[in-house]
């Protein structure tokens, strides 16, 4: 059974393309789940590869609401976090505002960013950048749909240092 998703199929293919060549023997990870279908797509990479899979989501919607942000706390709170646990069964599914919830994972070689709020962004950026390996990418689903999340991406990463998809999304590849 395929799980819903905003992403379009050509968002997904770029996401599953980006992350199958990532770095080996890094994890993949995704902070902002909702319902689950860009996950699961990232699970099927994942397997293929015998990587761990790490979804980070509150599943209770959006946790904040700063002054360039366009959702409000609350949108996206029908998720279900056991749906996710039984459609990706092994990925790690950890309820909580991130990263504030992250748990110990291993070194990660890509993370698909979806949390659209500035602050939500800025700490998933600030948490994973340390983990991320050498070579690894981050993308932002958000990027330049969404004020808060463009600010949060230029605010950290910096837009000269961005790459884009084929689908316009916005990615970074962490040097070394």
């Amino acid at each position: 059974m395929r799980l819903p998703t905003l992403l379009s199929p050509g968002a997904l293919e770029d996401l599953a393309a980006l992350a199958g060549a990532s770095p080996a023997g890094g994890c993949f990870v995704e902070v902002g789940v909702y319902q689950g279908g860009s996950a699961q797509r990232l699970a099927e990479v994942a397997a293929a590869q015998g990587r761990a899979l790490y979804l980070y989501d509150t599943f209770k919607g959006i946790p904040v609401q700063g002054p360039h942000d366009h959702h409000q706390v609350g949108d996206f709170g029908d998720a279900d976090a056991q749906a996710i646990r039984a459609a990706i069964p092994g990925a790690v599914v950890v309820e909580g505002v991130f990263p504030q919830s992250i748990v110990p994972m291993p070194p990660v070689a890509f993370a698909h960013i979806d949390c659209d709020q500035y602050a939500s962004i800025a700490g998933a950026i600030m948490s994973l950048q340390a983990l991320l390996m050498p070579g690894g990418a981050m993308l932002f689903d958000d990027y330049g749909c969404l004020e808060g999340a463009t600010r949060a991406v230029h605010d950290l990463i910096g837009q000269p240092r961005l790459r884009f998809t084929r689908c316009g999304k916005a990615y970074w590849v962490k040097e070394g």
